[in-house]
Protein backbone atom coordinates (compact mmCIF):
# COMPACT_ATOMS: atom_id res chain seq x y z
CA UNK A 1 0.00 0.00 0.00
CA UNK A 2 2.90 2.75 0.64
CA UNK A 3 4.03 1.93 -2.84
CA UNK A 4 1.23 2.79 -4.09
CA UNK A 5 1.40 6.50 -2.59
CA UNK A 6 4.07 8.49 -5.12
CA UNK A 7 1.68 7.50 -8.09
CA UNK A 8 -1.25 8.60 -6.89
CA UNK A 9 0.22 11.83 -5.97
CA UNK A 10 1.68 11.94 -9.49
CA UNK A 11 -1.99 11.30 -10.75
CA UNK A 12 -3.08 14.16 -8.38
CA UNK A 13 -0.28 16.65 -9.41
CA UNK A 14 -0.70 16.04 -13.76
CA UNK A 15 -4.69 16.52 -13.47
CA UNK A 16 -4.26 20.19 -11.71
CA UNK A 17 -1.63 21.17 -13.45
CA UNK A 18 -3.18 19.83 -17.05
CA UNK A 19 -6.05 22.59 -17.40
CA UNK A 20 -3.43 25.53 -16.50
CA UNK A 21 -1.60 24.23 -19.45
CA UNK A 22 -3.82 23.51 -22.12
CA UNK A 23 -5.98 27.36 -21.00
CA UNK A 24 -2.82 29.73 -23.36
CA UNK A 25 -4.17 29.10 -26.69
CA UNK A 26 -2.11 31.13 -29.05
CA UNK A 27 -3.59 33.48 -31.85
CA UNK A 28 -3.16 31.24 -35.26
CA UNK A 29 -3.28 34.29 -38.51
CA UNK A 30 -4.83 33.67 -41.31
CA UNK A 31 -3.26 32.94 -44.19
CA UNK A 32 -4.50 31.49 -48.02
CA UNK A 33 -4.09 28.29 -48.51
CA UNK A 34 -2.99 28.86 -52.27
CA UNK A 35 -1.86 32.89 -51.97
CA UNK A 36 -2.08 35.16 -54.65
CA UNK A 37 1.40 36.98 -55.22
CA UNK A 38 0.31 39.93 -53.41
CA UNK A 39 -0.84 38.08 -50.61
CA UNK A 40 2.84 36.28 -50.55
CA UNK A 41 4.55 38.80 -50.92
CA UNK A 42 2.41 39.95 -47.57
CA UNK A 43 3.23 37.01 -45.97
CA UNK A 44 7.06 37.20 -46.83
CA UNK A 45 7.41 40.54 -45.18
CA UNK A 46 5.00 39.28 -42.50
CA UNK A 47 7.54 36.74 -41.47
CA UNK A 48 10.88 37.82 -43.12
CA UNK A 49 11.46 41.21 -42.44
CA UNK A 50 12.95 42.39 -39.20
CA UNK A 51 11.90 45.40 -37.04
CA UNK A 52 12.50 47.75 -34.46
CA UNK A 53 10.25 49.78 -32.46
CA UNK A 54 11.07 51.52 -29.13
CA UNK A 55 7.35 52.59 -28.31
CA UNK A 56 6.54 52.99 -25.20
CA UNK A 57 2.60 53.71 -24.21
CA UNK A 58 1.24 54.77 -27.51
CA UNK A 59 -2.57 54.16 -29.01
CA UNK A 60 -3.08 50.99 -30.92
CA UNK A 61 -3.90 52.87 -34.20
CA UNK A 62 0.03 54.60 -33.75
CA UNK A 63 1.55 51.38 -32.95
CA UNK A 64 0.21 49.40 -35.89
CA UNK A 65 0.63 52.49 -38.60
CA UNK A 66 4.13 52.10 -37.07
CA UNK A 67 4.63 48.26 -37.83
CA UNK A 68 2.82 48.95 -41.22
CA UNK A 69 5.40 51.78 -41.82
CA UNK A 70 8.90 48.92 -41.96
CA UNK A 71 6.42 46.28 -43.49
CA UNK A 72 5.21 48.24 -45.95
CA UNK A 73 2.15 46.86 -45.93
CA UNK A 74 -1.20 48.18 -45.09
CA UNK A 75 -2.66 47.50 -41.96
CA UNK A 76 -6.57 47.66 -41.74
CA UNK A 77 -8.81 47.29 -37.96
CA UNK A 78 -11.98 46.19 -38.65
CA UNK A 79 -14.71 45.30 -36.56
CA UNK A 80 -15.06 47.40 -33.42
CA UNK A 81 -11.28 47.49 -32.84
CA UNK A 82 -10.17 49.92 -29.76
CA UNK A 83 -7.88 51.42 -31.92
CA UNK A 84 -7.62 54.52 -29.16
CA UNK A 85 -6.00 51.58 -26.48
CA UNK A 86 -2.88 51.86 -25.00
CA UNK A 87 -0.48 49.62 -25.57
CA UNK A 88 3.24 48.73 -25.15
CA UNK A 89 5.60 47.33 -27.56
CA UNK A 90 9.39 47.91 -26.94
CA UNK A 91 11.01 45.48 -29.47
CA UNK A 92 14.54 45.40 -31.28
CA UNK A 93 15.21 42.90 -34.29
CA UNK A 94 11.56 40.72 -34.32
CA UNK A 95 9.62 39.91 -37.56
CA UNK A 96 6.59 41.85 -38.40
CA UNK A 97 4.66 38.87 -37.35
CA UNK A 98 5.91 38.79 -33.70
CA UNK A 99 5.23 42.76 -33.55
CA UNK A 100 1.64 42.31 -34.70
CA UNK A 101 0.96 39.39 -32.05
CA UNK A 102 2.11 41.62 -29.63
CA UNK A 103 -0.45 44.23 -29.97
CA UNK A 104 -3.37 41.99 -30.59
CA UNK A 105 -6.19 41.02 -27.45
CA UNK A 106 -6.20 37.59 -27.04
CA UNK A 107 -9.56 37.55 -28.78
CA UNK A 108 -8.25 39.29 -31.94
CA UNK A 109 -6.68 37.52 -34.94
CA UNK A 110 -5.15 38.79 -38.20
CA UNK A 111 -5.69 37.49 -41.53
CA UNK A 112 -4.31 38.47 -45.19
CA UNK A 113 -6.67 39.45 -47.41
CA UNK A 114 -4.78 40.28 -50.71
CA UNK A 115 -2.49 42.75 -50.08
CA UNK A 116 -2.84 44.07 -46.87
CA UNK A 117 -3.45 42.81 -43.50
CA UNK A 118 -6.15 42.93 -41.61
CA UNK A 119 -6.84 42.32 -37.54
CA UNK A 120 -9.65 42.92 -35.08
CA UNK A 121 -12.30 40.60 -33.61
CA UNK A 122 -11.45 36.76 -34.16
CA UNK A 123 -15.09 36.14 -35.42
CA UNK A 124 -15.33 39.50 -37.44
CA UNK A 125 -11.76 39.03 -38.93
CA UNK A 126 -12.35 34.54 -39.93
CA UNK A 127 -15.77 36.18 -41.66
CA UNK A 128 -14.15 38.15 -43.88
CA UNK A 129 -11.51 35.96 -44.61
CA UNK A 130 -13.39 33.33 -45.62
CA UNK A 131 -15.86 35.48 -47.34
CA UNK A 132 -16.37 33.92 -51.29
CA UNK A 133 -17.38 37.35 -53.55
CA UNK A 134 -19.21 35.93 -56.32
CA UNK A 135 -16.50 36.36 -59.04
CA UNK A 136 -14.05 34.69 -61.67
CA UNK A 137 -10.96 33.35 -60.36
CA UNK A 138 -8.67 35.49 -61.12
CA UNK A 139 -7.28 38.39 -63.10
CA UNK A 140 -8.26 38.50 -66.69
CA UNK A 141 -7.46 40.45 -69.58
CA UNK A 142 -9.36 43.60 -70.96
CA UNK A 143 -12.13 44.07 -72.76
CA UNK A 144 -13.81 42.18 -69.37
CA UNK A 145 -12.91 45.67 -67.77
CA UNK A 146 -14.91 44.99 -64.27
CA UNK A 147 -13.24 42.18 -63.42
CA UNK A 148 -9.79 43.58 -64.56
CA UNK A 149 -9.96 46.37 -62.91
CA UNK A 150 -10.43 43.92 -59.70
CA UNK A 151 -6.70 43.13 -59.70
CA UNK A 152 -5.22 45.80 -61.93
CA UNK A 153 -6.51 49.28 -60.20
CA UNK A 154 -5.10 50.16 -56.63
CA UNK A 155 -6.25 52.77 -54.68
CA UNK A 156 -5.11 55.04 -51.49
CA UNK A 157 -7.74 56.27 -49.39
CA UNK A 158 -9.31 57.23 -45.89
CA UNK A 159 -12.72 57.13 -45.06
CA UNK A 160 -13.79 58.46 -41.63
CA UNK A 161 -17.32 57.86 -40.48
CA UNK A 162 -18.22 57.02 -43.58
CA UNK A 163 -21.81 56.19 -45.51
CA UNK A 164 -20.34 52.07 -46.24
CA UNK A 165 -22.87 52.20 -49.66
CA UNK A 166 -20.72 55.90 -50.42
CA UNK A 167 -17.64 54.20 -49.87
CA UNK A 168 -18.53 51.67 -52.39
CA UNK A 169 -19.82 53.59 -54.92
CA UNK A 170 -16.71 55.42 -55.07
CA UNK A 171 -14.65 52.28 -55.16
CA UNK A 172 -17.38 51.54 -57.97
CA UNK A 173 -16.70 54.46 -59.97
CA UNK A 174 -12.88 54.23 -59.49
CA UNK A 175 -13.76 50.64 -61.75
CA UNK A 176 -16.19 52.20 -63.85
CA UNK A 177 -18.56 49.44 -62.38
CA UNK A 178 -22.44 49.80 -62.42
CA UNK A 179 -23.38 48.87 -58.87
CA UNK A 180 -27.29 47.30 -57.69
CA UNK A 181 -27.93 47.27 -54.01
CA UNK A 182 -30.38 44.87 -52.19
CA UNK A 183 -32.81 47.49 -50.96
CA UNK A 184 -33.73 44.62 -48.46
CA UNK A 185 -30.20 44.80 -46.45
CA UNK A 186 -30.10 46.66 -43.83
CA UNK A 187 -26.62 46.77 -42.46
CA UNK A 188 -24.62 49.24 -44.98
CA UNK A 189 -23.85 51.95 -41.57
CA UNK A 190 -20.72 53.73 -41.61
CA UNK A 191 -16.82 52.95 -42.23
CA UNK A 192 -13.48 53.78 -40.70
CA UNK A 193 -10.39 53.00 -42.58
CA UNK A 194 -7.57 53.71 -44.16
CA UNK A 195 -6.62 51.71 -47.34
CA UNK A 196 -2.97 52.50 -49.38
CA UNK A 197 -2.29 50.94 -52.09
CA UNK A 198 -4.42 48.06 -52.57
CA UNK A 199 -6.57 46.44 -55.12
CA UNK A 200 -9.85 47.27 -55.80
CA UNK A 201 -10.98 43.70 -55.12
CA UNK A 202 -9.57 43.90 -51.80
CA UNK A 203 -11.04 47.42 -51.05
CA UNK A 204 -14.26 46.51 -52.10
CA UNK A 205 -14.25 42.96 -49.54
CA UNK A 206 -13.01 44.73 -46.55
CA UNK A 207 -15.33 47.09 -47.41
CA UNK A 208 -18.44 44.48 -47.73
CA UNK A 209 -17.48 43.72 -44.61
CA UNK A 210 -18.67 40.48 -42.59
CA UNK A 211 -22.23 41.28 -43.10
CA UNK A 212 -22.23 42.29 -47.15
CA UNK A 213 -21.06 40.55 -49.89
CA UNK A 214 -21.05 40.74 -53.65
CA UNK A 215 -21.08 39.47 -57.06
CA UNK A 216 -20.21 40.50 -60.24
CA UNK A 217 -21.95 39.72 -63.33
CA UNK A 218 -22.26 40.69 -67.00
CA UNK A 219 -20.59 43.83 -65.90
CA UNK A 220 -22.71 44.97 -62.69
CA UNK A 221 -21.47 44.61 -59.05
CA UNK A 222 -24.13 43.52 -56.93
CA UNK A 223 -24.36 43.84 -53.21
CA UNK A 224 -26.34 42.24 -50.49
CA UNK A 225 -26.23 39.86 -47.95
CA UNK A 226 -24.68 36.05 -48.80
CA UNK A 227 -28.13 34.67 -49.19
CA UNK A 228 -29.53 37.86 -50.88
CA UNK A 229 -27.03 37.94 -53.45
CA UNK A 230 -27.78 34.56 -54.62
CA UNK A 231 -31.00 35.48 -54.98
CA UNK A 232 -30.36 39.28 -57.18
CA UNK A 233 -27.81 37.64 -59.32
CA UNK A 234 -30.23 34.38 -60.05
CA UNK A 235 -32.86 37.00 -61.04
CA UNK A 236 -30.01 39.45 -63.12
CA UNK A 237 -31.86 43.02 -61.11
Amino acid sequence: MKTARPVILCLVTIALATPTWVAAQPIAPLYPEAPTPDESEVIAALTDKRIDLPMQKAPLLDAISAISHQLGITVIPVGNTDEKRDVLLDVTDVSGLVAMLLVLEPDENLAVIGNCIVIGPAGVVETLFRKKPVVPEGPTTPPDNTIYALDNKRTTITFQDADRQTAIDLIAHLAEWKVIYDKNARTYGTVNMRLRNVTLRTALRILCGPELNYGIQNGTIYVSSDEGLKKMMLRGE
